[in-house]
């Protein structure tokens, strides 16, 4: 960061030197992959199933950026039962260039660009 940022956000950024502030208790993307037009994601389930069980609401959206086709699939109420979860892509998105973006409660968990 350089200084002009770090001065400018002083007082929104706090840095923890000790270790334990991220207690790893909640739901969130591990490890997304994409296998024969296959999309999988692994997920960290959270460590209180009772406090999470259908209790997201979770949103894919996909993009294919050869043709501009763009998906989106919505779960309410929802909290993955395997592990990793799997979505057979639909023709339009098989064997392309794909940009994928993950929500969890509206807000972005994971994004990457998948090429060919």
């Amino acid at each position: 960061m350089s200084n002009e940022s770090r001065i400018l956000y002083q007082d929104k950024i706090y840095i923890q030197p000790k270790s334990g502030i991220f207690v790893n208790d909640w739901l969130y993307v591990e490890k997304v992959f994409i296998i024969e037009n296959v999309l999988s994601i692994n997920w960290h389930h959270c460590s209180h199933f009772e406090k999470c069980h259908n209790h997201y609401k979770l949103t894919i959206f996909v993009n294919n950026l050869d043709t501009g086709i763009k998906k989106t699939l919505t779960k309410k109420d929802w909290y993955p039962e395997a592990n990793p979860t799997k979505f057979r892509l639909s023709e339009q998105l098989q064997n392309s260039n794909l940009e994928l973006s993950i929500f969890i409660d509206d807000n972005l968990a994971y994004k990457n660009i998948f090429p060919l």
